[in-house]
């Protein structure tokens, strides 16, 4: 809830109450262990503290989110916080590092539509993680 609240907030543009909002909400990840949580959690923050221009912080943030979502196979995640890797790398200056990290991203969404058989409607269940692969 604390995680929506954040967003909700962010969204609305009060970005101050968004990181306070997230930041707690990403501790009560850490403390009950739920490394989903983390991995999902740390990506908004991070994401949040780019548009806020803290870019040290987004940084620790984005990799945190990226190691935790390659450790629990969260490849949703996983190609989300890659692209905003790319935001990052561009806002600072590494336009190599931003194409890699999109490319990179792109070609992990690319092979979650190739393992589903069927219709687009099937293959977004999927890379929701709602059905199995065919």
């Amino acid at each position: 809830i604390l995680n929506n609240i954040g967003q909700l907030a962010a969204d609305l543009g009060d970005l101050d109450k968004a990181a306070e909002t997230l930041d707690q909400a990403l501790k009560l990840h850490r403390a009950m262990s739920n490394r989903i949580g983390v991995s999902q959690t740390a990506a908004n923050v991070g994401l949040l503290y780019l548009r806020l221009g803290r870019h040290a912080e987004s940084k620790e943030r984005l990799n945190e989110a990226l190691d935790l979502s390659r450790q629990i196979g969260d490849r949703e995640t996983e190609s989300s916080v890659l692209c905003n890797i790319a935001l990052l790398a561009l806002a600072e200056g590494d336009e190599k590092t931003a194409i890699d990290r999109l490319y990179e991203g792109v070609d992990l969404i690319e092979q979650r539509r190739a393992m589903v058989g069927g219709g687009e409607g099937q293959q977004r269940q999927f890379l929701a993680g709602n059905i199995q692969p065919t």
